[in-house]
């Protein structure tokens, strides 16, 4: 049960006890003549007080069965020394406690079961069978309205991780954000500096996508987007690899515990099934089709994660300018 529910339990109860308890001391001083014998008072006023302080210093100390059954003892001790159990009372307090204590019934059972006792005892059979039927029926809508709250808590644990879901999540791809993938290589450098374990970022950059984007227009430069994040996807498959788009055409790869060569031989992959996929780029200096340079930067300790992003930046640049050098050069 959650933390708000079972404070105001713990303050309901309290204030049921101290409730119990000022009315026992009044009729000990105020209406002294009430009863025959001052020690059933006596203990139906000490008994609360003790309860109510055991939970004010100590919340939680009482298993609820324990304290429910505390209390109708108390009721019944009460109403059997006065010789007359005030029943329509004692079913208002127990209305009042059903929210209380679903959707388990049993301390509400335990509370119930030592007066209802003393009222049949006292001849108030009828009276007991209404107070069961009213406590029935209050219990079984509350049982039911609970399972609405849980049911209500449920839905909004489901949209939490879905707008979670999707703030982790770039809308137009549907690759990991910038931010995620920030936080997530945060993460993976200090698992590197635990484990010792390789781990490697690398950087792809689609060739002259501005040029794309300005002659082939917005639809079919999102139409690329989707269809080179598919082809990432699909080649790097493994659960702990984090796919990301960054921003234009580049996106970058967290692949934990891979070394140096093998992430080349993934960004292979990825060359080639790119060029499978033959992308129309008439608006290319270098080559027809849509192509990608890259940029690898393997962690080494002392290495931090901005430190890793401007190595992985730096041999993009140098890749770049080779790859565009040598297919001029063919």
């Amino acid at each position: 049960m959650s933390a708000p529910v079972l404070a105001i339990r713990h303050h309901a109860t309290q204030a049921l006890l101290l409730i119990l308890a000022f009315s026992q001391l009044w009729l000990m001083f105020i209406a002294p003549s009430y009863g025959s014998s001052p020690w059933p008072l006596l203990i139906t006023t000490l008994l609360p007080l003790a309860l109510s302080l055991l939970l004010w210093f100590r919340p939680g100390s009482i298993p609820d069965l324990y304290l429910a059954a505390t209390l109708g003892v108390v009721f019944a001790l009460f109403w059997w020394s006065q010789g007359e159990a005030d029943l329509p009372v004692f079913l208002l307090l127990v209305l009042a406690m059903v929210p209380l204590w679903v959707p388990n019934p049993w301390p509400l059972a335990a509370l119930m079961l030592p007066p209802l006792v003393v009222g049949l005892a006292q001849g108030q059979g009828r009276l007991v069978m209404v107070a069961l039927l009213l406590v029935a029926v209050a219990f079984y809508l509350a049982r039911h309205g609970y399972r609405w709250l849980k049911f209500q808590e449920l839905q909004q644990r489901r949209l939490r991780w879905r707008l979670q879901r999707h703030a982790h999540r770039e809308p137009l791809t549907g690759l990991a954000s910038r931010r995620y993938f920030l936080n997530r290589l945060d993460q993976a450098v200090s698992e590197a500096r635990r484990s010792k374990a390789p781990l490697v970022i690398a950087l792809v950059e689609l060739d002259y996508f501005s040029d794309y984007r300005r002659h082939y227009g917005r639809h079919a430069e999102e139409r690329c987007l989707r269809q080179v994040a598919r082809l990432l996807m699909s080649i790097s498959r493994r659960r702990s690899d984090i796919v990301a788009h960054c921003e234009g055409g580049t996106f970058a790869l967290l692949l934990p515990a891979t070394d140096r060569a093998g992430a080349e031989r993934l960004c292979g992959q990825v060359r080639h099934a790119l060029r499978q996929l033959s992308l129309p780029h008439d608006a290319s200096p270098i080559h027809p089709c849509v192509t990608v340079s890259h940029g690898l930067a393997q962690w080494q300790a002392g290495c931090g994660a901005s430190q890793l992003i401007a190595q992985a930046k730096r041999n993009l640049c140098n890749d770049r300018l080779a790859d565009r050098a040598n297919r001029h050069l063919a």
